[in-house]
């Protein structure tokens, strides 16, 4: 009888790991120092996600980690950006082909693009890109997703970068919406000037749910878990929010080499989030809220 009354409690209560982290091996905008430390990255990550969106420099070997993710059965998604390469002159495409060349590769459920200039979001050529992107991936894997990574600004009043409002006009009921399978959407704080609390409330909003009414996947990237470790808050609260408001099209990303102030406060942080127990049965007070 025992048993069974502990197995009832335990219903529910799962050891489980968050959904992905978001992975640059460099740390003050220097590559890692050598590949025993991007190897002990890639185990952290391994033991507390079940996805990783990498982001692809041509200054360290990923290739490499594409076969380690492959082999642990991680889902394996590509950011490329304008910084990844050397050569400025390159397409999307060009700068994806040997990556694509690699057997692994074939597993990758989708490639992000990202662009650092604001305009080029309404731009034709984006749309260009989108779609070259797409018709090459279906000589490798037609599967492969092709999205981009947008970002935008919670609760800071003066910034560079806009609202989750502006994100959403940018892309419904227009070309670009239609264009993509998914969407990243980075979020950019000052921890300073809001609270946990705020955040969440401030990301799940009407406009998220229309930008979820194009029935692409949208995935949530942010750093505040890090902010949180480092100002010795506990991250129990909001990760369980981001895991209750999962969806099929809905789940987020861990960012930590933006939000890392020191790089033990990177392993301090994986630390935390291998420590976390989702409890389901919290979700109900969470979505009813």
């Amino acid at each position: 009888m025992f048993s069974l009354v502990l197995f009832f409690i335990g219903i529910g209560v799962v050891n489980s790991k968050i959904s992905g982290i978001k992975y640059i091996p460099r740390f003050d905008n220097n590559p890692k120092a050598n590949e025993t430390t991007i190897q002990n990255d890639l185990g952290l990550i391994t033991d507390s996600a079940n996805s990783v969106l990498i982001s692809y420099r041509t200054d360290y070997n990923a290739t490499y980690m594409l076969d380690h993710f492959y082999k642990k059965n991680v889902d394996v998604y590509v950011e490329i950006s304008e910084h990844s390469f050397n050569d400025p002159n390159l397409k999307y495409l060009d700068n994806l082909e040997n990556l694509m060349s690699h057997k692994t590769f074939e597993s990758v459920k989708g490639v992000m693009l990202t662009y650092y200039e604001e305009e080029n979001y309404s731009n034709r050529i984006l749309i260009d890109d989108i779609k070259s992107v797409k018709n090459r991936l279906k000589d490798v894997n037609s599967n492969i997703k092709v999205g981009i990574n947008y970002w935008f600004n919670v609760g800071r009043e003066y910034s560079q970068y806009p609202s989750l409002k502006t994100v959403k006009n940018a892309f419904v009921g227009k070309e670009i919406g239609k264009s993509i399978d998914y969407l990243v959407l980075d979020a950019l704080f000052d921890f300073s000037t809001i609270d946990p609390s705020f955040f969440i409330n401030s990301i799940y909003s009407k406009d998220l749910d229309e930008l979820l009414k194009l029935g692409i996947k949208v995935d949530i990237a942010t750093g505040i878990l890090s902010e949180m470790v480092y100002h010795n808050q506990s991250i129990n609260g909001i990760l369980d929010e981001l895991n209750c408001k999962k969806t099929e099209n809905l789940d987020y990303f861990i960012d930590l080499n933006r939000s890392s102030l020191f790089e033990d406060q990177e392993l301090k942080t994986y630390k935390e989030i291998q420590k976390y127990v989702f409890d389901k049965t919290k979700c109900k007070n969470i979505v009813d809220n």
